[in-house]
């Protein structure tokens, strides 16, 4: 009896080592395939993961994929995207032992039996985001791990960032668009639309992108943000700054911080504050005001420096200024770069975005509109190439930023998302080009989305990547 019970213990033992060597031989093979950008390869491996364990990840994610096939079935003419009926919302089910997969089969509660499952975190972390919600809804153990942040870790580590484009559509409705699958998810309804909407003549707040949360200014309470976190897919009411502009300041993101400057209070008087944002801490603090307050102006970072750039003195000023504010973090100060623009670069609207270290400006101004990149070693604007031409006469509103076409390799494409108004059908698109970063600009068209955009609803997007 004793002999067979310890027959038994070391059977198990002995399996639950080889099933914890087998994980990590798994994480080091996604680790691998990664590089080849295949979503069946990681599913794969995924699969492979079974190893004498209750795995029903595969049926998860294959139900995942009929349910999308079968929204993009159903959509209507009107849209040339694939929009998905998922959502980046981690679903909230009901806590039922078994997950219904197919007619007379259930999700096992478990789907692993690891006596240390340190290593899920790093296994989930290498699936798309789009497959979250499918991924949560097998056990308690794995929507833990989603909702929880411990993937922010893991990505980090291992270097890697998936970027979605933010779009705000209208009354609190947002959605967003993954390139990297060429399909548009739902976002929870904000619970307060933008104060700018109940007051059309007010201009909009910025949002504002940094890991997985999106902020933007509230109304009121004075000095406070919605903040909407993409792991949970929450919104909250959170502390915002000290000295609050209402719109129209600058911002920029460098690792896990936010660093945001100048903009205008409710009064439109310009101002020269200066705050700094811990997304680690949820938490906004002051940093040194900068020489001279300014509005509607741009921030971008760069070679470890905020930079400030563009916008009015005052509101009353009818041009923008050319000068630049520079802050380092490290001194804790602000210097001034004189003609940092040319007068044609700020005489109408502008954005400016760094990708792979290097500053760029976009302008539809003329004929094509421009994108130039800076040379700091010679103060000069390099010409680019245009925006793609045949967005151009029907642009309403654009913006432009970085994000990566292959989610572990560092090097980063040019992106524009362009809003129009088209006048065959009386709707207003998005669409959304990518360019790599090099002379005379080849610019891929991703999507082309119509929905019910309200007349400002492109003041509100942005790029969020963790």
């Amino acid at each position: 009896m004793g002999k067979s019970r310890a027959s038994k213990k070391r059977a198990k033992e002995e399996e639950a080592n080889a099933a914890e060597v087998a994980m990590a031989a798994t994480v080091q093979r996604l680790q691998e395939i990664f590089k080849d950008h295949s979503e069946q390869g990681i599913r794969a491996a995924l699969l492979e993961c079974n190893m004498k364990q209750h795995f029903a990840i595969d049926r998860l994610l294959s139900q995942q994929v009929a349910s999308n096939e079968q929204g993009a079935s159903t959509q209507t003419p009107e849209s040339s995207s694939t929009t998905t009926t998922s959502s980046v919302l981690v679903p909230n089910q009901s806590d039922l032992p078994n997950v219904p997969v197919r007619s007379g089969e259930a999700v096992p509660v478990s789907l692993m039996l690891l006596p240390n499952s340190s290593l899920l975190p790093d296994v989930i972390s290498l699936c798309w985001r789009s497959d979250f919600p499918s991924l949560s809804m097998a056990n308690r153990d794995l929507r833990a791990i989603v909702r929880d942040g411990r993937i922010t870790t893991c990505r980090k580590q291992l270097g890697l960032v998936e970027h979605w484009f933010f779009v705000f559509e209208k009354e609190g409705l947002w959605f967003a668009f993954d390139p990297y699958n060429r399909a548009w998810h739902n976002v929870p309804v904000m619970p307060e639309a933008p104060y700018w909407l109940r007051n059309p003549g007010l201009p909009a707040r910025e949002i504002m992108c940094v890991g997985s949360e999106l902020l933007t200014c509230a109304e009121s309470p004075v000095d406070t943000m919605h903040k909407f976190q993409a792991f949970n897919g929450t919104w909250s009411l959170v502390a915002g700054m000290t000295n609050q502009p209402a719109y129209g300041h600058a911002w920029a993101v460098h690792e896990d911080k936010i660093f945001a400057a100048g903009g205008c209070d409710a009064d439109r008087k310009s101002l020269p504050s200066a705050h700094m944002y811990n997304s680690e801490t949820g938490l906004w603090t002051p940093i040194r005001p900068m020489h001279h307050a300014r509005m509607f102006c741009k921030g971008a970072f760069m070679d470890g420096k905020f930079y400030v750039v563009g916008g009015k003195l005052s509101y009353y000023d009818k041009l923008q200024t050319t000068t630049a504010e520079v802050y380092d973090p490290n001194s804790n100060a602000w210097s001034l770069i004189e003609n940092f623009f040319t007068e044609d670069m700020v005489i109408g609207s502008f954005d400016i975005t760094v990708v792979n270290k290097e500053m760029y400006h976009a302008s539809p101004s003329g004929e094509l509109g421009w994108i130039h990149k800076y040379s700091p070693r010679s103060g000069d604007w390099l010409f680019m190439g245009c925006f793609p031409w045949d967005s151009l006469p029907t642009l309403d509103a654009y913006l432009m930023a970085a994000y990566r076409p292959v989610r572990d390799q560092p090097f980063e494409h040019l992106v524009l998302m362009l809003w129009r108004m088209e006048k065959s059908d009386l709707k207003r698109y998005v669409d959304v080009y990518v360019a790599a970063p090099t002379v005379n600009l080849n610019w891929v068209l991703l999507t082309s989305e119509s929905r019910d955009f309200g007349a400002y609803s492109q003041r509100l997007a942005g790029v969020m990547g963790y």
